[in-house]
């Protein structure tokens, strides 16, 4: 019986053993499902703050009914953050299938699926440090408005923390991949490292801005 605490420290040997055993969906479906729920209470901690800001920043030019507008950012943010970590995990997972393929990868889509499922590890053991982040954000909104948007330091550690995560999330999918896909660690780690240096690209641009 596979050990599905092991992706955390060990995801080579848990890949292999899982492969060998073969494993159902409820367990993946169920790390992700817990990884968008903290999504969601982190959006839930500052959307209110947000969708609040947001309508004063844009109210009498494009707002008409600030009332409608407050609920509508407010609830696609709340949404959104359950929504987004679903979609990211198919959508990373048809990636890297098709990727691998380009380097004579072979395995089921399913497969795939269920094994980079367990990359959402990462985020889900860091969640205490991501919920007091956004407790400590909702704080600056409240207290300091829109200034606190363009705050540095909570910016930088918010590019520490996603950089964690990230190498974090490439070791284990690293792994993932290799054993979903019958590819070799070298060609398994250009797959998993793409997404890696589209993020590093998105957060270099965004912190250009501070």
């Amino acid at each position: 019986m596979v050990n599905y605490i092991e992706p955390i420290y060990n995801p080579d040997n848990f890949f292999r053993k899982a492969k060998a055993e073969g494993i159902g969906f409820i367990v993946p479906v169920a790390i992700v499902v817990i990884s968008a729920v903290i999504a969601t209470i982190n959006a839930y901690i500052t959307a209110d703050e947000i969708a609040r800001i947001t309508v004063e920043i844009i109210n009498n030019k494009f707002a008409p009914d600030p009332g409608a507008m407050y609920q509508t950012i407010y609830i696609s943010t709340i949404a959104g953050s359950f929504i987004t970590p679903i979609i990211g995990w198919v959508i990373l997972s048809g990636f890297a299938q098709g990727l691998s393929a380009l380097f004579g990868g072979e395995g089921s889509f399913s497969q795939t699926l269920k094994f980079t499922a367990f990359s959402f590890y990462p985020g889900i053991i860091l969640s205490p440090i991501s919920i007091k982040i956004a407790l400590d954000y909702e704080l600056l909104l409240r207290t300091y408005g829109v200034q606190a948007l363009l705050s540095k330091p909570f910016v930088q550690t918010q590019i520490l923390i996603g950089i964690i995560t990230i190498l974090w999330q490439l070791f284990i999918w690293m792994f993932a991949i290799k054993h979903a896909r019958n590819l070799s660690l070298k060609k398994s780690f250009i797959v998993a490292a793409m997404p890696l240096l589209i993020y590093i690209a998105l957060i270099a641009m965004s912190s250009n801005r501070f």
